[in-house]
């Protein structure tokens, strides 16, 4: 515990709905350079990317949806926790397939791999103390 982790903690809506929203750009250039450029596209984006990144950017939809207070409350805490902790691995997945499979290409793409799973492990590791704390 520190004063990053604090300030993140008490701005994950605002640091989330950012994420969102940057993505959001991100998906309209992607679509740009499909309307713009279909030959380039077409080189750069291989179908699957599709479905894996579409189910990726359903849940970035879903999380920014649900961020808010009347959302928490039509889903129950219960389900809409449910729902963030899974969209939070979808994205991870996706984050680290994506990236992942880029490191051969260049190994600068190894870098934003080797922060996803330092995040993951913060993660176990502060699950882990919840779970002994509790007890």
């Amino acid at each position: 515990p520190g004063s990053p982790p604090r300030w993140l903690l008490a701005n994950r809506r605002w640091v989330g709905l950012g994420f969102a929203f940057s993505h959001l750009v991100h998906a309209g250039a992607i679509f740009l350079l499909h309307r713009w450029h279909p030959d380039t596209f077409a080189l750069l984006v291989q179908p699957r990317t599709f479905v894996t990144g579409g189910i990726a950017y359903l849940f970035i939809a879903l999380l920014a949806a649900t961020s808010f207070d009347r959302a928490v409350a039509a889903l129950g805490p219960r389900n809409w926790q449910r729902l963030h902790i899974i969209g939070i691995w979808v994205i991870w997945i996706s984050f680290i397939f994506t990236n992942g499979k880029r490191i051969p290409a260049s190994a600068a793409y190894a870098i934003p791999v080797a922060i996803l799973f330092a995040a993951l492990a913060l993660r176990l590791r502060a699950g882990r103390r919840a779970r002994r704390a509790a007890r």
